[in-house]
């Protein structure tokens, strides 16, 4: 069946949450692998949270109970739950790339090697991008704004961008390989501590006022991963990839390494701060080109 056919039934129904990649009703499932969580437990503390509510749980004899599993959405980021995909999804092909990174995961920051062969790089390049993938399908576009005028053409766009959102999720599911336009770094960080996650989803455009159209319309997004020491960045934000390779990578003496699918590549063993080089990819973001509009929705 063609891809454009199963577009309608990703975005058509409110009546029911359906699964972004096939169109199917949409179960709660684990944004992040249950494997995380072996290397990164939740605390008491988090176990008894949701959101910026403390939530407790006592037995017969009013003792607090904690115990795993309890809280579909705990304070513990990793336990966090959503329905953006369906269970067929989520326990075949989507467990088979969690399966796959928990082994690379393990291969460098558990048994510390410092080089993926093609098919370690495959796993880690088709886990960044589910997790893009789930993140993206979370924040839908947003109405841009405009100052005295709307563009006459602002729907139509508006809905190609949208419709071309979704083929490019199904098209992954069928090849299992992101787009070109997606770059791919792996870091080292010293905070060892630290689970965070930050996901910016854009839209760059340009107007032509003299005719008072959009002429270019980028869903665009860049996602931080703090897995700590690990510390991946997905991005399609060209401005952001040109100045990550050009400050952060490209040799062994700086922080980051491109992962590219099917090459194998040495790992930098240089660790960078990742509060500090997120600040640093937001600086980017804050200073965009003459004549390119960005908005981060956050």
């Amino acid at each position: 069946m063609a891809i454009a056919s199963w577009l309608p039934r990703i975005f058509g129904g409110p009546e029911m949450a359906r699964c972004m990649f096939c169109g199917c009703k949409a179960t709660k499932e684990h944004v992040w692998g249950r494997w995380t969580q072996k290397y990164f437990p939740a605390s008491d503390e988090e176990k008894l949270k949701r959101g910026n509510h403390k939530v407790t749980k006592q037995d017969a004899l009013g003792n607090k109970l904690v115990a795993d599993g309890i809280w579909a959405n705990a304070g513990d980021i990793l336990s966090n739950t959503t329905k953006v995909l369906c269970r067929d999804c989520n326990n075949t092909w989507g467990s088979k790339i969690e399966q796959e990174m928990e082994a690379v995961f393990r291969h460098v920051f558990v048994d510390h090697q410092r080089t993926l062969d093609a098919r370690q790089a495959d796993a880690l390049v088709r886990w960044l991008f589910l997790k893009n993938c789930l993140h993206e399908r979370a924040c839908p576009l947003v109405d841009l704004e405009f100052g005295e005028f709307r563009p006459k053409n602002y729907l139509a766009v508006k809905e190609a961008e949208t419709n071309e959102r979704a083929r490019k999720w199904l098209l992954f599911k069928e090849t299992l390989i992101p787009p070109d336009d997606y770059k791919f770094f792996l870091g080292f960080s010293p905070n060892r501590n630290r689970i965070a996650h930050n996901f910016i989803p854009m839209q760059g455009y340009n107007v032509d006022v003299s005719k008072e159209i959009l002429v270019e319309w980028q869903s665009l997004t860049l996602n931080v991963i703090h897995l700590c020491p690990m510390m991946a960045l997905v991005t399609n934000e060209p401005r952001v990839i040109q100045k990550v390779v050009e400050r952060f990578s490209g040799h062994s003496e700086r922080p980051l390494t491109e992962i590219r699918m099917g090459k194998s590549v040495s790992l930098s063993n240089i660790s960078w701060d990742d509060a500090q080089f997120e600040d640093t990819i937001l600086g980017i973001l804050d200073n965009p080109d003459a004549g390119f509009y960005l908005r981060r929705n956050f």
